[in-house]
């Protein structure tokens, strides 16, 4: 019935004269977020962007693969964050999430929920480069692509937009399309969400712009699109961050056309190690063996290449070698002293083996050098919390929070650690955002109410 009402007045309303087209496109689109309710329809007074947005990704989480590195998770915040510093977000809530993907993708949300696979960080040879991917997807939302692709849909139930967006994100990935609902995986190609060579065009110019307003060498998106033309001719199946309507070709002669219109900023330098980002990047997919293969040869004729130590380290590892891998940490550290990247994993290494004396201080020098590392925090707060040292352990925690917010294990050790000081409400609320994070929306509303009940006896 109420679908028939609104069926009705916009019927009355485009029969009115005197609106333009774009007024009546608006009316258009507000139709069909209206057709939906149970879809579109704003429960919390919330922007419809920001609203689907929050709908879709809860329902697409359960079918992906998170990056469990805080590092990685660290790093991609830092450059997406750098890139929004000067911009316009409006209401747009921005965060970046790295997934494992065999496939080389990226792909935004309406309300800035972007999402970056591993295999694309493994693909790009510099910050700027990554940075630029980082830029066109933010160009895509503030452009409000999304939703005006959406527009041109007939009515869609929120089942078949997170559908749609799943095929954007795993494309052929077997690893994920294992766990989607059969239904997905022969859903119809049209409904696969692909922008416009319009809306790709247009992400591309004001992405590099955006690159050049961060600091970063527009360069960097010459060079990762011409990564991906190269790719294109390579490869049978094209990756999903190609199948758009411009070809690969055509884009980089465009961003080349413009890079000479936009004015030139001041550069800034790189933040992060590009290699340690794909290295880790890779062994989030689990590619142990083959890396281990890749390696050997590698160190058989450079055994002082510091990234081959580190690397044959953290594969040995990973394989259960843990006499190989402490005999490369500490070679690599013979190399370079105070490189923090290998500190830091050696005393992870040193702590998960009971070294716990050894492990806090190749962790606490890690800190000194590098105070901005939430790993190396975070299991300085696990040798803490051995120690019976609550309030260092809190205070380590709280640093690798605030530097990597979506870390769940802090939350968790933080609210064992204030319930053992009594502090239940920050308990609550520690375990709280835990769960949040982590998926258990029950278990977190638990928490909720136990935090609220805690600040009214407080209070009282």
């Amino acid at each position: 019935m109420k679908r028939e009402k609104i069926r009705e007045k916009i019927k009355i309303i485009f029969s009115t004269r005197g609106y333009s087209i774009a007024f009546l496109a608006i009316l258009g689109l507000i139709f069909i977020l209206n057709a939906s309710s149970h879809l579109y329809a704003s429960t919390k007074g919330l922007p419809p962007e920001i609203e689907l947005g929050n709908k879709v990704f809860e329902n697409i989480k359960p079918h992906l693969r998170f990056v469990e590195n805080p590092t990685i998770n660290s790093a991609v915040e830092g450059i997406g964050n750098r890139i929004l510093k000067d911009l316009p977000k409006g209401y747009f809530e921005f965060r970046f999430f790295p997934i494992v993907s065999n496939d080389v993708n990226a792909f935004a949300l309406p309300n800035g929920y972007i999402f970056v696979t591993n295999r694309l960080i493994q693909a790009c040879d510099s910050e700027e480069e990554l940075a630029f991917v980082l830029c066109h997807e933010t160009a895509h939302v503030l452009r409000g692509h999304f939703m005006k692709f959406l527009s041109q849909k007939q009515k869609v139930d929120l089942a078949t937009v997170a559908m749609m967006v799943l095929g954007a994100i795993v494309s052929r990935d077997s690893d994920l399309q294992g766990g989607l609902p059969a239904m997905s995986l022969g859903i119809n190609q049209g409904l696969i969400l692909s922008y416009s060579r319009e809306q790709e065009y247009e992400a591309d110019t004001y992405g590099l712009r955006y690159l050049g307003q961060a600091g970063y060498p527009m360069e960097g998106a010459e060079r990762f699109m011409e990564k991906l033309r190269v790719l294109s001719q390579i490869t049978i199946s094209i990756p999903t961050y190609l199948s758009t309507h411009p070809m690969p070709v055509d884009r980089l002669v465009n961003l080349q056309g413009l890079k000479s219109v936009f004015p030139s900023h001041p550069s800034r330098p790189s933040t992060y190690n590009i290699e340690r980002l794909k290295l880790w990047s890779r062994l989030e997919s689990d590619l142990s063996i083959r890396m281990l293969g890749e390696l050997t040869p590698a160190y058989s004729i450079d055994p002082n290449n510091l990234d081959t130590l580190y690397g044959l380290a953290l594969v040995n590892e990973r394989l259960g070698a843990s006499e190989d891998a402490e005999g490369y940490y500490k070679k690599a550290l013979v190399v370079r002293p105070n490189d923090t990247d290998v500190l830091r994993d050696y005393g992870i290494f040193l702590y998960l083996r009971g070294r716990i004396d050894e492990a806090e201080s190749r962790l606490k020098t890690a800190i000194d050098i590098n105070p901005e590392d939430p790993l190396a925090y975070h299991y300085f707060g696990r040798v803490m919390m051995d120690q019976k040292n609550t309030d260092k352990a809190i205070e380590a925690f709280e640093n690798s929070q605030k530097i990597s917010a979506r870390f769940p294990d802090n939350y968790h050790f933080l609210g064992i650690l204030f319930r053992e000081k009594g502090d239940e409400e920050k308990s609550h609320k520690s375990f709280e955002q835990y769960f949040d994070i982590t998926g258990n929306k029950k278990a977190a509303q638990i928490h909720s109410k136990k935090r609220k009940q805690e600040g009214k006896t407080e209070i009282e």
